[in-house]
């Protein structure tokens, strides 16, 4: 496979240098006029600029395997408040491999209630079920099931993983969902579970069934006709919040998963693969604590990172090399859609991506009005459904996604980028594709025009960014 790799990485190379005249075509979005064709860019073989940017056409670093977003029940209420046609253009715009939108082909969904449910639920609330002879997916019947089924109808191809927020109530010490009290729920405040406090019950027959509440969840997603092939143990352990979740402690999170999340899966689901994650820290401490454990080590295949694990992937890329990394969901927002919110949501693609993720999951691919979920906070999403009006509004974020992932598939491979001569510039992503394309995605945040001049191998091209835009640059 190396060896592939830099056949490939060579052959582009040699395309780039030897071709005279080459032309690069620029798409660009700016907040008045979005995804905009601009006349082509010629490349050249001097340039007279001293500092431009180096785009490392020979150092390609992690393989991209993916971008997409969560199979959420309101984001489905959102899709089926419009018309069948509205609905099946927006579902093409999100899937679509062939179709002019962002091709998602790796999303999350959650097990049992997750902050986009409509409420609390999971597949087993039977107290005492350690057999799980109760287990039921029927809630998933009504919005997350056809939702991810009418995706799959679209691209067959997608991958699934999946994890869960709350364990069932009756497997934590203060039978509850959440571990915080607060106006959007029911939970006293005398049951609250402060962080890093195990509020799973470490006792092996709990323990036990929430492995084997896994394995049914397999079976009865394969039975669907799905076939799930990640797992996670858990959403953010160390958030304290009134929607669903679960303190844990990091031993317990390695225990859990060496010793029965793992060896379950092994035995009924050798084929599903398990990450750890996903964390909501930037404390290296808890990723050592879990990582290092022998028996954890066995099973897990890649590390799931989200909010405040932005600032520990590059540790995590260093330390743990063989491990594979999945910024697992990017920030929410406020419901306010804005283009700031897009410019926050590219510096935080470039962080995770130039730090090592082989993926990237958005949250919320589609919510009504202002993003409100069921406990309380307002949320942003790629594509806005206004409920008195069935109007459909393609976000700002929408288009940043669209300028990195229509173009980004998998299999493609990161290139990193240098500054030559004090060029300050760094708001961009470069890649090549498996066909030797070199794709760049840029972004200018200024009021003004900025000038870049980019290296490609031997040739070199300038372009001049519109203000406040995003750009998309395919050689």
């Amino acid at each position: 496979m190396k060896q592939k790799l830099t056949f490939i990485f060579i052959a582009g190379i040699f395309i780039l240098s030897s071709c005279t005249n080459k032309k690069a075509s620029w798409i660009v979005t700016t907040d008045e006029n979005r995804w905009v064709q601009q006349a082509d860019i010629s490349l050249a073989k001097a340039t007279d600029k001293e500092s431009y940017v180096e785009i490392q056409v020979d150092l390609p670093q992690q393989t991209i395997d993916g971008f997409g977003g969560c199979f959420n029940e309101l984001g489905w209420d959102a899709l089926q408040s419009v018309d069948e046609v509205t609905r099946t253009r927006i579902l093409n715009d999100l899937f679509d491999p062939s179709a002019d939108g962002l091709k998602f082909n790796f999303c999350r969904t959650p097990m049992g209630a997750n902050d986009y449910a409509r409420n609390w639920y999971s597949y087993d609330e039977v107290d005492g079920d350690f057999e799980m002879k109760h287990f039921s997916i029927e809630r998933d019947q009504e919005a997350v099931i056809p939702y991810i089924k009418a995706a799959l109808a679209i691209n067959p191809a997608i991958k699934i993983w999946a994890s869960p927020w709350s364990p069932p109530t009756w497997m934590k010490t203060n039978k509850h969902y959440a571990n915080k009290s607060a106006e959007c729920n029911d939970l006293q405040k005398d049951k609250e579970v402060p962080l890093y406090t195990d509020q799973f019950i470490q006792e092996p027959q709990y323990l036990q069934a929430f492995a084997l509440y896994f394995s049914k969840y397999l079976d009865a997603y394969k039975a669907e006709g799905i076939d799930v092939s990640m797992v996670v143990y858990q959403n953010e352990a160390f958030t304290f919040n009134q929607w669903p979740n679960s303190s844990w402690h990091p031993k317990s999170i390695a225990h859990f998963n060496g010793k029965y999340l793992g060896p379950q899966l092994a035995k009924t689901h050798p084929e599903v693969e398990l990450y750890i994650g996903t964390f909501n820290t930037a404390d290296t401490l808890i990723y050592e604590t879990v990582l290092n454990d022998p028996d954890c080590q066995k099973y897990i295949k890649g590390v799931c990172l989200q909010w405040e694990g932005r600032d520990a992937i590059s540790f995590v890329k260093n330390k743990y090399p063989e491990l594979k990394l999945m910024q697992s969901e990017s920030e929410c927002g406020n419901g306010k859609f804005s283009w700031k919110d897009a410019e926050h949501t590219f510096d935080l693609m470039k962080r995770y991506i130039n730090d090592g993720a082989n993926s990237y999951m958005n949250w919320n691919m589609a919510l009504k009005d202002d993003g409100v979920s069921g406990w309380c906070w307002k949320q942003n999403a790629l594509i806005r459904i206004m409920s008195d009006t069935k109007e459909v509004i393609y976000t700002p974020e929408y288009y940043v996604y669209k300028h990195l992932t229509s173009f980004v598939p998998k299999g493609s491979v990161r290139l990193p980028v240098q500054a030559v001569n004090g060029e300050e510039y760094d708001n961009l992503l470069a890649f090549q594709t498996p066909e030797n394309t070199i794709i760049i995605v840029l972004a200018n945040y200024r009021t003004a025009a900025k000038t870049v001049t980019l290296k490609i191998a031997e040739q070199y091209l300038t372009v001049e960014l519109p203000a406040n835009s995003f750009n998309t640059i395919k050689i």
